[in-house]
């Protein structure tokens, strides 16, 4: 049976740079948080991050690389640093000879140039005259496709190259993207990126929805939770066929995503079409109802994690998943990276055999008929399964299964 490997993995986070120190802060309860300010005109903006620690984006890099960052201006473009970061720390870890390969990069990120664009128009005195001249440079990186030339120049990529946008569900899509090509020989390799700086726009537009905590911490799914907090994060993963030959145990294998979309409300799930409950029965039942491990998105919010819950337990009723655990209280809501960032520590809990616990999870929800994991447990596990309903009604499910 053809199956695609993931044999490489990068991630960033405020648990910090790599997958190893990633880990490991996570099962020491290390995170990094801080209250990030922001000048807007005449008044200060200030709001809770879950924040990615100083690191030198440079650190591993050649020099032609650093060169070429610098040469296209992007050293100040966080979530262009970031994306850098990951796919290189992916490479490295895959030992992936790019260069000598039918390599694709498929980026999963829902603002691409957005962040230079809005700091621009915010930090321009008003008493200036302004001619579109002055913004014709950002205006043109947010149509996205510049940020592929840019990556492919850095890594040698000669293969296909895609932007994907589909919210917080960008990188199960991108993954299951990626997979396609492997499966139909389009690539030898996939790198598959997301990234996500915290922005102040990102902040307030969450503010305007009332979807934020106010005491500063995201509970999944706990009885008190109140609200999302956002994050940093960057994750990436490197796609290759089984035939490839490697040195070293790949981490698993992707063997297979479900999706559908809901075309009912931008910002609110479908209560009634049950599309989340689709996807995951799907899943379910393709695993023969034996799901090891669960990663649903668990925000914090007190709507959305009620539909989630209520969804997983009508779509997997009365035989639930063995264990059901959320990342987003170490790491915040990191918005379009958020769902690669946990796949990728969801492989490391496979591939470690230990289940960790879901940070702020401190109350169990008395409406809800799932538990939620609250300590670390060693756990030899088959498979995990990476879940989200997203913004813009596309729900996902996607299989990883851990290799003999």
């Amino acid at each position: 049976m053809n199956k695609t490997l993931i044999t490489g993995v990068g991630a960033l986070s405020s648990l910090g740079y790599g997958i190893h120190e990633n880990w490991k802060n996570l099962l020491s309860d290390h995170v990094n948080q801080e209250i990030r300010r922001y000048s807007l005109g005449n008044r200060i903006v200030e709001y809770p991050i879950y924040s990615i620690p100083e690191y030198d984006w440079k650190s591993n890099l050649t020099k032609e690389q650093i060169d070429k960052v610098q040469e296209f201006n992007l050293e100040e473009d966080k979530d262009f640093v970031y994306l850098v970061t990951v796919i290189n720390q992916a490479i490295q870890d895959a030992n992936l000879e790019v260069k000598n390969k039918n390599v694709s990069l498929i980026v999963g990120h829902e603002n691409l140039g957005v962040v230079p664009l809005v700091d621009q128009l915010l930090t321009t005195s008003q008493s200036k005259t302004i001619s579109f001249s002055d913004y014709q440079n950002a205006f043109f990186h947010i149509q996205s496709f510049p940020y592929l030339f840019y990556l492919s120049s850095i890594f040698s990529i000669k293969g296909l190259t895609f932007v994907v946008n589909n919210a917080c569900a960008s990188g199960l899509y991108a993954l299951d993207l990626g997979k396609k090509l492997i499966e139909t020989k389009e690539a030898d390799a996939v790198i598959v990126a997301t990234s996500d700086y915290s922005h102040v726009s990102e902040y307030l537009w969450f503010q305007d929805k009332n979807f934020l905590s106010t005491s500063h911490q995201l509970k999944p799914f706990d009885q008190n939770r109140d609200g999302t907090v956002l994050g940093d994060g960057a994750a990436a993963v490197v796609l290759e066929p089984n035939d490839s030959s490697k040195l070293y145990k790949p981490y698993c294998t992707y063997t297979k995503g479900f999706f559908l979309q809901d075309g009912w409300k931008m910002t609110l799930p479908d209560v009634t079409s049950h599309g989340y409950t689709n996807v995951l029965r799907r899943a379910g039942e393709f695993l023969n109802k034996h799901i090891d491990l669960l990663i649903p998105h668990g925000t914090g919010s007190g709507m959305w994690d009620s539909y989630e819950s209520s969804e997983i337990s009508k779509a997997f009723s009365p035989s639930f998943p063995h264990h059901i655990t959320t990342f987003k209280g170490y790491i915040g809501h990191t918005l379009g990276a958020s769902s690669l960032l946990e796949t990728v520590l969801g492989i490391k809990s496979l591939w470690e055999g230990i289940i960790p616990a879901s940070r702020n999870t401190n109350v169990p929800d008395m409406n809800s008929k799932i538990e939620i994991n609250t300590k670390h447990q060693k756990k030899q596990l088959k498979n995990m399964v990476k879940s989200l309903p997203a913004f813009g009604g596309f729900n996902a499910a996607c299989i990883f299964e851990a290799l003999d």
